[in-house]
C-alpha cells in the first residue's frame, strides 16, 4: 500500500443553524406539542409537580416550572446544550432512583420551544447553585460558530431545586386557552398520577388593556392616586412606590385616580397604610430621579404635574 501523507489538520463537522429550524421550528409549531417536550423533561428530572402559566396581553408569555432535580452549570454544558445527546445510552433507561423509565432519548426536545417562541429563558437550581441563561433564536441563527448564550451563576438555598423555563416573543397571536391546553396535554401522556401532576393556569390580568398578568399568586394593593393626581402614566409596569420601607412595583397601567401595586413582600399590609410615591432617597427605586429616568424626562417635569388637589405639607 502506498504510504499515506500525514498532516496536522483535523476533520471538523460543522453545525448549521438551519438544522435547528428544520428539527425544531418546523416540527413543533403547536403549543401542546412543544410544551409536551418540557413536561417529559420534568418527568425525567424526577419532578413531582409541574406548573404551566399562560400570560396574554401585549407581551405573551408561557412559563413551565417544575420541582425536579435541576441542573448544575457543568450539566447544562455537558448535557442540556448538546443537541442529539442520547440520554438512554449514557445513563440508562431509568431515572437515577430507578423509579421512572425516562422518556427523552433524542436530545432534540429543547429545539421544540423555538417552534412557538424566539426567546427561551432558563433558571435552574441544584445543590445550592443557581444558573440563569437565555437562548435567543435570532442570535443563534446568525451565529457562524458555536453559540454561546449569556449566563449568570449564583447561589440558592440547599432546599431549593428545580427548573423554570419561560418562553417569550411568542409567534402565536391569538389568546392562550388554559382549558384547551390541559385537554391536549392529557392526551399526550399516560403517566399523570399522584406522584406526577401537571397544572395549567392562566395569569390573572391587572388594569386596563391587560398589560400585566400575574406569574404567580400575589398580594396586590390599590393606592388612591393616578395620573389625575400627577402619577406619570409612563411608570406603568415599570415604576415603584414604597410601603413600610419595601419597594413595591406598579402593576399594569396607571389609572386616572388609582394605581395597583405589588404588596407581596410587605408584612401585614393594611388599609390606610402610608405609601411613598416619589422618594427623596436617591437610593430608592422610586426616587424622583429614578422615576424621571424611567419616563425619560427630568424630575421637575414630574413634580410640576402634581395636581393642585394633592395636599401639600411643609416638612422641616
Amino acid at each position: 500500500m502506498p504510504e499515506q501523507e500525514q498532516n496536522s489538520e483535523k476533520l471538523v463537522m460543522r453545525f448549521d443553524p438551519r438544522t435547528i429550524e428544520h428539527l425544531g421550528i418546523k416540527m413543533y409549531s403547536r403549543v401542546p406539542s412543544a410544551l409536551a417536550e418540557l413536561i417529559a423533561n420534568s418527568y425525567d428530572a424526577k419532578a413531582k409537580e409541574v406548573i404551566i402559566t399562560l400570560e396574554d396581553g401585549e407581551n405573551k408569555k408561557i412559563s413551565v416550572k417544575d420541582d425536579g432535580e435541576g441542573m448544575l452549570f457543568k450539566e447544562i454544558n455537558d448535557k442540556f446544550l448538546i443537541i442529539g445527546r442520547n440520554r438512554r445510552e449514557e445513563e440508562g433507561v431509568y431515572s437515577s432512583d430507578g423509579k421512572r423509565k425516562v422518556t427523552g432519548k433524542k436530545g432534540l426536545g429543547k429545539l421544540a420551544l423555538f417552534g412557538i417562541g424566539d426567546t427561551i429563558n432558563i433558571e435552574t437550581i441544584k445543590n445550592g447553585e443557581k444558573v440563569t441563561f437565555e437562548l435567543d433564536w435570532n442570535k443563534l441563527k446568525s451565529s457562524s460558530k458555536d453559540y454561546r448564550p449569556e449566563s449568570i451563576r449564583g447561589s440558592a438555598s440547599e432546599k431549593e431545586r428545580g427548573t423554570k423555563i419561560t418562553l417569550t416573543n411568542l409567534k402565536r397571536e391569538s389568546d392562550l386557552n388554559a382549558k384547551d391546553l390541559a385537554i391536549s396535554l392529557s392526551k399526550l401522556f399516560n403517566f399523570f398520577d399522584k406522584n406526577f401532576k401537571v397544572f395549567v393556569k392562566k395569569g390573572e390580568t391587572i388594569s386596563y388593556n391587560e398589560t400585566f398578568a400575574a406569574p404567580q399568586n400575589m398580594t396586590i394593593g390599590i393606592i388612591g392616586a393616578g395620573y389625575y393626581e400627577g402619577l406619570d402614566r409612563r411608570l406603568s409596569n415599570k415604576g415603584f412606590v414604597t410601603v413600610d420601607g419595601v419597594s413595591c412595583q406598579i402593576l399594569g397601567r396607571v389609572c386616572m385616580n388609582i394605581t395597583i401595586i405589588d404588596l407581596s413582600k410587605v408584612s401585614n399590609p393594611y388599609i390606610g397604610q402610608e405609601c411613598i410615591i416619589y422618594s427623596r432617597d436617591s437610593k430608592q427605586p422610586n426616587s424622583i430621579q429614578n422615576c424621571a429616568n424611567i419616563c425619560q424626562t427630568i424630575p421637575y417635569d414630574l413634580l410640576v404635574k402634581l395636581n393642585e388637589t394633592v395636599k401639600r405639607e411643609v416638612v422641616e
